[in-house]
């Protein structure tokens, strides 16, 4: 029986120790895999961390566009509204230049008027017909008068024209 025995306590210890190399092998694995595990999480660390960089890059890129931008934004403006009060301002100083224009044309056709208006007014057509200058040929237009570019053709129509009392007339 001791042969048994041996050969028992011999199956025994080769089963023990091939459970104790596979048991060595599964713990060498293990460690293998808690290193591998240990490097992926610094590495995805290192990828979030690298991440968070590059975001607030990015966002700090976008401040700055966004300031430029409003600044930019603020300078073109300002521009505009320069521009805008530039063109008004000699829109308006032509406007009363030529307001100022239409009150001395009303001046004028007030004092022509006048002048015609006065009992002398036959004299005064006499002698603009004196005074028209002569036409040098065909293609020139009617000719101009001493009383503008409407030289007064039938005096019957202008009298009839409504002038105020001190010009001489009733209404």
């Amino acid at each position: 029986m001791t042969d048994r025995n041996n050969n028992c306590r011999n199956g025994l210890s080769v089963a023990k120790e091939k459970l104790i190399d596979a048991i060595k092998r599964i713990q060498h694995e293990l460690d293998e895999c808690r290193e591998e595990e240990c490097e992926m999480y610094i590495q995805s660390v290192g990828v979030e961390n690298c991440f968070d960089v590059l975001e607030r890059e990015v966002r700090s890129e976008f401040q700055n566009l966004h300031r430029f931008l409003d600044e930019e934004e603020s300078l073109d403006l300002e521009r505009l509204r320069k521009a805008r009060q530039k063109q008004v301002k000699q829109l308006r100083g032509r406007e009363r230049k030529i307001a100022e224009q239409g009150k001395d044309l009303e001046r004028a056709v007030t004092t022509l008027s006048s002048k015609l208006a006065e009992e002398d007014s036959p004299k005064l057509l006499k002698v603009h017909g004196k005074l028209r200058p002569p036409t040098r040929g065909r293609d020139r237009g009617p000719s101009r008068s001493i009383c503008g570019p409407y030289p007064i053709q039938n005096m019957e129509a202008y009298e009839k024209l409504p002038l105020s009392k001190h010009h001489g007339r009733h209404l």
